[in-house]
């Protein structure tokens, strides 16, 4: 891409659903594989790739991209709306959070910023939808475990991905 087009910050958006649909499309592939793969947990691509600019912007603006993660993975999982929205918007406020308090640009940021903020989307779609046993909630917990450390691993990659396409952490262009 040249440096024109990474300047526009419409072709940068733009650019992002493209991105966003991609990984959405790939998540729905992936859960399929998954449930015979011999660890628990899966990446949820939309909700890392959504809090990478929400780590860039303030926690008002997580939460505006925590809410787009939640609409989008409301439609791709045919759930309601409400608890999926409510913690990917929480998830997002942290994510926000960690961008107003430390270096965004830190690898140490980036992997603690997504996997705490992980850790709360999870956590907050556990108690909107209690299990009804103990043996279900410590498998939700250990699932939302291993969702923070898919994550945290995918953390890195697509915040590569994203400043390669033009997204630093001045946005106010």
């Amino acid at each position: 891409m040249t440096a024109y087009l990474s300047a526009v910050p419409a072709v940068r958006f733009a650019l992002f659903i493209l991105l966003l649909c991609f990984a959405a499309g790939a998540q729905a592939n992936l859960t399929l594989l998954f449930p015979y793969a011999p660890v628990t947990g899966r990446p949820d691509l939309v909700l890392t790739l959504c809090l990478l600019p929400a780590l860039l912007s303030d926690a008002a603006g997580g939460c505006g991209w925590g809410f787009g993660a939640g609409l989008v993975s409301a439609a791709l999982t045919g759930q309601t709306v409400g608890s999926l929205l409510v913690s990917r918007t929480v998830a997002g406020y942290v994510a926000g959070g960690f961008g107003e308090r430390f270096v965004r640009s830190h690898p140490v940021v980036i992997v603690g910023a997504i996997a705490a903020a992980s850790l709360t989307a999870d956590a907050v779609y556990l108690l909107c939808n209690p299990p009804m046993s103990l043996a279900a909630l410590l498998s939700g917990a250990l699932g939302a475990g291993m969702n923070a450390l898919w994550n945290a691993a995918l953390a890195l990659p697509l915040a590569h991905l994203l400043r390669r396409l033009g997204w630093t952490g001045s946005d106010d262009d």
